[in-house]
């Protein structure tokens, strides 16, 4: 088996196995209860990024076992499974990522982080909502779709991606080496639908001086000087604005020195900037930016002599490495861009039809607060959609968990989508 037996209470927390959804029923309990089964044991499975490797072998395992038509591993670690369906030119993904940020001190949980409990008509644990409980819907979903409605109208293409949480090194790789006409991204949205989010560039910038002893500081040149005015620039930068995504946003977060004594001046200062971007900023452009800051800056500081006190300042995109579970070597720069898709969109339009509750209102369309590896994918042309039952707030803390109800509704949906792929495809530009 790969996936544990559930507790019997579960049959008591889910709803009925009634048609809720607008064309498709929620799946009955011996349906469900297999998927719910395999995202407790991938809660129970760590899988920080980079060291992905034995969730991405029960997710192989898993497609293999229910049928998938092709299982591979790609170079830089992601599972990916295909089933084929009527028409083979077009292709509908899914995206979930396999890794999860560090749980923290576990005696702040509710319950152990990495034990998979089912308890209030909740799975707990790390990652249940950002998103192995997404993740198993989805990989559930199409070979539940083939089983109980045969083959699908096109390719339904699971992507179990690595690294998410550190570079989104396994979605850029996709990106670049696998086509597909939509992707359902399993961010956590409570079975809401997603259409952005801003983007987010990591920037560091250099301070550099001349270091001394603290008793003789006029011997030095101290770049505390050059990072206080800086700083209080950048608290000015005006934001950029999008009518949906709103404000675009600078924040100062850690500093570091090249010094660890308290009495020496140091002769370097870095700071990291987390920079949230809108669709229409590069990282290039948001650069130029605070390029032109630090020069107003330092032009502030001249002596009248024309001198800056020996004090400089830069602005880079720092470079980050890893290594990937299967042992390939990555590198990348932290930026990841904004996407937005208009939520006025007939695609959009069409997918809160199909998701609503019969005689209820249409889905609520919405954005993200963070961002996403849905800014990769969209950057190459492909729409991106987040439908998933996690629920975001709860996304990076101690009561992450996910509703055993929101994820039957969402595997519904999800075999919604894949039902009524041609008709999502026709309304594609």
């Amino acid at each position: 088996m790969l996936y544990v037996e559930c507790d019997n209470t579960v049959k008591n927390t889910l709803k009925k196995a009634v048609s809720i959804m607008g064309l498709l029923p929620l799946p009955p309990e011996e349906d469900f209860r297999p998927c719910l089964c395999f995202a407790a044991e991938l809660i129970r499975t760590r899988s920080l990024p980079g060291e992905e490797g034995p969730v991405a072998a029960l997710c192989e395992a898993q497609m293999r076992q229910l049928g998938y038509d092709r299982v591979w591993i790609d170079e830089v670690g992601n599972v990916l499974g295909l089933i084929y369906g009527k028409n083979r030119h077009r292709t509908l993904a899914f995206n979930s990522h396999m890794d999860h940020v560090a749980a923290g001190e576990e005696s702040r949980w509710p319950h152990p982080p990495y034990a998979g409990v089912i308890e209030g008509g909740r799975l707990w644990g790390r990652g249940a909502s950002d998103v192995k409980g997404a993740l198993a819907v989805q990989l559930y979903a199409a070979a539940l779709y083939k089983k109980r409605y045969g083959l699908p109208p096109c390719n339904v293409l699971m992507c179990c991606v690595v690294m998410e949480e550190t570079g989104g090194v396994g979605s850029r790789h996709l990106a670049e080496t696998v086509s597909s006409d939509l992707v359902i991204l399993g961010e956590a949205t409570k079975n809401e639908l997603r259409v952005g989010h801003r983007g987010r560039y990591g920037f560091i910038a250099e301070f550099t001086g001349v270091s001394c002893h603290a008793s003789q500081a006029w011997r030095g040149a101290n770049p505390h000087h050059l990072l206080g005015p800086f700083l209080c620039r950048l608290a000015e930068l005006p934001p950029t604005r999008h009518p949906v995504l709103g404000e675009s946003s600078a924040v100062p977060t850690t500093v570091w020195t090249d010094q660890t004594s308290t009495n020496v001046v140091p002769g370097m200062i870095g700071l990291t900037i987390d920079y949230r971007s809108l669709p229409q900023e590069s990282a290039e452009m948001v650069r130029e930016r605070l390029v032109a800051l630090m020069a107003e800056v330092m032009a502030a500081l001249k002596r009248p002599d024309g001198g800056v006190a020996g004090l400089a300042g830069k602005i880079s995109f720092p470079q980050e490495t890893g290594r990937t579970w299967n042992g390939r070597g990555v590198s990348w720069i932290p930026a990841a861009p904004a996407y937005y898709l208009e939520a006025e969109a007939p695609l959009v339009k069409k997918l809160q039809q199909l998701l609503a509750p019969q005689a209820g209102p249409e889905v609520p369309v919405g954005i993200w607060h963070f961002a996403t590896d849905g800014g990769y994918l969209a950057a190459k042309g492909i729409p991106v959609v987040g439908y998933a039952p996690g629920e975001e707030h709860l996304a990076h803390t101690v009561e992450d968990s996910i509703s055993l109800d929101l994820m039957r509704e969402s595997l519904a949906g999800h075999m919604t989508i894949i039902k009524e792929a041609e008709a999502l495809f026709s309304l594609l530009k």
